[in-house]
């Protein structure tokens, strides 16, 4: 999630705050980490978020942790995961049909992996 904040581009952001929540399902038990993050994306700056803002959640992310990663290294584009049940955007259209414009990918995406892409369904 750190890097995935890192990585929203600003330019194309609401002129107003938009609060994305990520709920994730499919966390590893021993993964001590929250399994709910949120995004507060206001201009000039993006936070990240392990406690509820203060503000109300505009976009609810529901998401397979594997199928969320798939889709920021480039495996996987977030619309057949979408149709696949593995990620969900729940939310006003306009912001829901926005989102994916908002979030660029990995840094590292784009290079190629030993072994290939692995697949986005549950493991």
């Amino acid at each position: 999630m750190w890097d995935i904040h890192r990585r929203v581009n600003l330019e194309v952001l609401p002129p107003r705050r938009v609060v994305v929540r990520f709920d994730f399902r499919g966390v590893p038990a021993a993964m001590r980490c929250p399994r709910t993050w949120w995004l507060v994306l206001e201009r000039p700056e993006v936070d990240l978020c392990l406690k509820e803002p203060g503000f109300p959640d505009d976009i609810v992310v529901t998401a397979d942790l594997r199928a969320l990663i798939c889709v920021w290294m480039g495996d996987v584009r977030l619309a057949e995961t979408i149709r696949a049940g593995l990620i969900r955007l729940d939310g006003p259209p306009s912001l829901v049909r926005a989102f994916p414009s908002w979030l660029t990918l990995s840094a590292f995406a784009g290079v190629e992996r030993v072994g290939g892409a692995v697949a986005a369904g549950p493991a």
